[in-house]
């Protein structure tokens, strides 16, 4: 059986962590760390992230240490390509969270490769402000919120369709609850059989 990694993509807070998580639960996967410049979340799961400070992060990105990376300033989130290759040696099928821009460099890699988009059926811009307050309750200044979810409607518009037409699945997380987006994924992607999932249907 070969290597398979999946890639969870979408604007933010369109719920990939949350979707990562709970297949982490369900499913045998493996995940390899993220290195990002941004505070530790309260849900952050940490055994799965590696926060520094700016520099190092510039650092790392000049020595071409990352196999991927997005973002920018405190807000930086990239994936070691050691991070990926240890994550490879001890699992069948990875799983990682990417921007869409990342998508077209992943797919150089020489390996099965499957993309799960979440996005939002509408409004985006007023849908990702929503998500960002709800999830980091006042830790985000309305000027940062501002100019997170613009970023994530110009980057949706630009990159949006020519994904879609590649993604193994589109799932729109304001139509479905996240019982529901777990289901139509594993449904999809066929996770239940090929990875040894346990079954939920509720």
């Amino acid at each position: 059986m070969g290597k398979k990694m999946i890639i969870i993509t979408g604007p933010s807070g369109a719920g990939k962590s949350t979707l990562l998580s709970n297949i982490n639960k369900e499913c045998k996967i493996g995940i390899p760390r993220q290195t990002t410049t941004r505070k530790p979340r309260i849900d952050d799961n940490q055994k799965y992230y590696r926060y520094v400070n700016i520099e190092t992060f510039q650092k790392m990105h000049e020595q071409k240490k990352f196999a991927i990376s997005s973002g920018r300033n405190e807000r930086s989130y990239g994936i070691l390509k050691y991070d990926i290759m240890e994550a490879l040696n001890t699992n069948d099928t990875i799983v990682i969270i990417t921007s869409y821009k990342n998508i077209e460099k992943i797919q150089k890699i020489n390996i099965d490769l499957h993309i799960i988009v979440l996005t939002f059926n509408n409004h985006i811009e007023e849908w990702v402000k929503r998500r960002i307050q709800e999830r980091e309750r006042g830790n985000s200044s309305p000027e940062d919120i501002k100019i997170r979810s613009e970023y994530a409607k110009l980057e949706h518009k630009q990159y949006f369709e020519k994904i879609k037409k590649i993604a193994d699945v589109v799932v729109y997380t304001d139509l479905y609850n996240i019982r529901q987006t777990i289901n139509i994924v594993k449904q999809r992607l066929q996770l239940t059989e090929k990875m040894n999932c346990i079954s939920k249907e509720r």
